[in-house]
């Protein structure tokens, strides 16, 4: 064994941080992880989890990316959900990132820089517009730039983690 960074998955794997291995990227893992994860570092008002953030990017986005929409965020099940301010300031950090979308794009079967396509950027801002709408207090000053206009905000119900889990999976399940 490396003395490389790594974590123990729910799964009980010893997964490596910095050379991640495909295929000990694990779908169960992946949602688990992610159900338990809140979005906006949790400063919402409600618990708001990244799985559900990636099923409902999943439908929003173009069908035939719906599982690059699913998996977008499938990194932050093994590196967390780091704020985009600061990742963008920490390249060690990006870096590990890439290695680990470019391993979970091998595990599934997507070419990695569809999680960057414009596409799935769009989508997601758009989410992320309608997530702020329905879970945020009011704003100091506006964020994301050019951000697009509030979309069907009624969709964002702030599942629990059982259920962002399950509804994860069933997505997952549905797409392959």
């Amino acid at each position: 064994m490396s003395d490389g960074a790594w974590i123990q998955t729910i799964s009980g794997k010893r997964f490596p941080l910095e050379e991640p291995d495909a295929d000990q990227i694990n779908i169960e893992d992946i949602a688990y992880a992610l159900s338990m994860q809140c979005r906006f570092n949790g400063h919402c008002t409600k618990f708001y989890s990244v799985a559900e953030h990636s099923v409902h990017v999943s439908r929003e986005i173009d069908p035939k990316l719906s599982m690059v929409g699913l998996l977008h965020d499938a990194a932050e099940a093994y590196l967390g959900d780091v704020p985009s301010p600061l990742k963008k300031k920490r390249s060690q950090f990006s870096e590990i990132e890439e290695k680990l979308e470019a391993a979970i794009g091998n595990r599934f079967g997507i070419d990695p820089a569809l999680f960057k396509d414009r596409e799935m950027k769009r989508t997601d801002t758009q989410l992320l517009v309608n997530e702020k709408s329905v879970l945020m207090v009011e704003e100091p000053e506006p964020w994301p730039p050019g951000a697009p206009a509030v979309k069907e905000p009624g969709r964002i119900e702030a599942w629990g983690p059982d259920e962002a889990k399950a509804r994860f999976l069933a997505q997952y399940r549905q797409l392959m």
